[in-house]
């Protein structure tokens, strides 16, 4: 990977991902909840207009987008997307594409490492707006809150 990002800052303060401002824009009005999941470190917000929005920091056992692409066939949605800023996306789900209701995106970070954003949507919003649309601005939004160092 050309341009690897250290995470370290965001790792030990995920909920650090989004601004305020950033989530103003989500219209999620919520304090995010941080805790450690099996993989690493994550942030769900959880909000009436988005169902919730979690970035999952992929620290333990990740071997990046390698093995999002060696276990492609366990998600009933893959979809390789344009990279933001340089970085490779991909998005999955295990619904099929006209069923899904949460969109998981992967963004490699480094060679070895992956975070995954992630989309639920709220009964609202159920097939109207495609949540990997929708999970990919959110990708655009962390990674610009990566890139300026922080909130």
């Amino acid at each position: 990977m050309q341009d690897p990002l250290d995470l370290a800052k965001f790792e030990q303060d995920p909920c650090s991902s989004l601004t305020v401002s950033q989530l103003d824009d989500l219209g999620v009005n919520t304090t995010g909840e941080a805790k450690d999941d099996i993989f690493g470190p994550v942030c769900r917000w959880k909000s009436d207009g988005v169902a919730s929005v979690s970035v999952y920091y992929t620290v333990k056992g990740a071997k990046g987008m390698a093995q999002e692409y060696a276990n492609r066939d366990q998600h009933a949605y893959f979809e390789p997307m344009e990279p933001v800023r340089g970085y490779p996306l991909v998005a999955r789900a295990t619904d099929n594409p006209e069923n899904i209701t949460r969109c998981d995106v992967a963004v490699g970070v480094t060679d070895e490492s992956i975070v995954q954003i992630s989309i639920t949507q709220s009964l609202n919003k159920e097939g109207k707006e495609d949540p990997c649309v929708a999970t990919r601005r959110v990708v655009e939004m962390v990674v610009e809150t990566w890139k300026a160092g922080g909130a």
